[in-house]
This record gives structure tokens, C-alpha cells and sequence, in this order.
């Protein structure tokens, strides 16, 4: 699910935990600023203003795949979302651990986000350890990149979060996306300076 963006993995995980328990989880770590829909399948739904979006199911969403977007990302119904703070709140204690019962958890969790795309995507400066997940929503008038996690450098932990919301007519930006990662990477290569000098 983290490694790959995997929208269905994303589903079987909370449904298997229960959308209710994920938010009490949620707001058990004080994260106030943080949503999260009953599924992503809904959350499609959703945004394409399906009358049975509470129901829509994968199938629905491949046959709806031409269909415009209507509601926009950002809603109080079904969404997805978060703040940078409840990002940054949330890694620099995940990563040491205080989510976890073992530390065998602690480890796989580091691995699998010491392999996100979004770590040569910006890409992380030379010589650090990045722990990052990257994610992102284009549609036609809206777009959004998020890229939050740690790393570690001169025996120093860095925590951040790169988010970037925006509009725009086309379903795709290129460009803007490019500048973004440009800024992302010289931000993280000046903390990583400023620590090693």
C-alpha cells in the first residue's frame, strides 16, 4: 500500500481496521488537521457525483474513467487530506517507533519508506537517510503534491513536509510539478548543508 500508492490496497487496509477505528487513531495522535474518507472507492465516487457513491465499487470507477471530475478533492464530505504540522507530528513519532508494539515493525515500516519513489523523484540529497511518501491528485482544475517523512543526516533527524495545492485547466501539469520538486530538493539539500557544516 505505502510502496506502490496502491489505491486497493489502501481499501483492504481499512476495511480490514475499520474506517471508525482509523480515525480514532487519528485523532488518538492529535493529528486535528487530518481526513480521511470511508474508502478511496468512495472518495472517487464522490468526486465524480455518483448517486450511489457510497457504494461505488472498483468496477464503477474503471467504467466511469472518461467521466468528468465534479466535486472537487477538497470537500467536507469524502476526502483525503492533511496539514504540513499533522504531517511533521506524525513522522517525527512514527519513525522512532511510539506507533508500533515491536520493533520488527519499526524496521519494515523505515524500509518500505526508505523506497518511496518520491525520494529520487525530488530527488533527497546525496548522503542522507530519506524515509518519505509521496502522493498526489491531478484532475482537471485541481491538482496537489504531498511528500512528507524524515530524514536523517550528521547524526541529526529533519522532519517535513513538501505540499503543494494549486489550479489549473489541464488534467496534467508538468511543469509546475517540476519546479516543485526543484524547490523540494534545494530545501532539503540546504537543511542537510546547514546540519553538516
Amino acid at each position: 500500500m505505502i510502496m506502490h500508492s496502491d489505491n486497493t490496497g489502501t481499501d483492504m487496509c481499512i476495511k480490514y481496521a475499520g474506517p471508525d477505528k482509523v480515525r480514532a487513531f487519528i485523532a488518538s495522535a492529535g493529528l486535528k488537521n487530518t481526513m480521511v474518507p470511508e474508502s478511496t472507492r468512495v472518495f472517487f465516487g464522490y468526486l465524480l457525483a455518483a448517486k450511489n457513491y457510497q457504494t461505488f465499487s472498483w468496477s464503477d470507477i474503471g467504467s466511469a474513467a472518461s467521466l468528468p471530475i465534479v466535486n472537487s478533492p477538497l470537500n467536507k464530505v469524502e476526502t483525503l487530506a492533511s496539514s504540513a504540522d499533522d504531517f511533521v507530528s506524525y513522522y517525527s513519532r512514527a519513525l522512532h517507533g511510539e506507533f508500533f508494539q515491536h520493533k520488527e515493525t519499526l524496521n519494515e515500516f523505515r524500509r518500505i519508506l526508505s523506497l518511496g519513489d518520491a525520494i529520487w523523484l525530488l530527488p533527497m540529497p546525496i548522503g542522507v537517510r530519506a524515509f518519505c511518501k509521496g502522493g498526489s491528485i491531478d484532475v482537471s482544475g485541481f491538482h496537489a503534491i504531498c511528500a512528507p517523512g524524515g530524514m536523517f543526516v550528521a547524526n541529526r533527524w529533519v522532519y517535513f513536509c513538501l505540499t503543494i495545492n494549486w489550479t489549473a485547466k489541464a488534467e496534467t501539469d508538468p511543469a509546475t510539478v517540476a519546479a516543485f520538486a526543484a524547490a523540494g530538493s534545494k530545501a532539503l539539500t540546504l537543511a542537510k548543508q546547514a546540519l553538516s557544516a
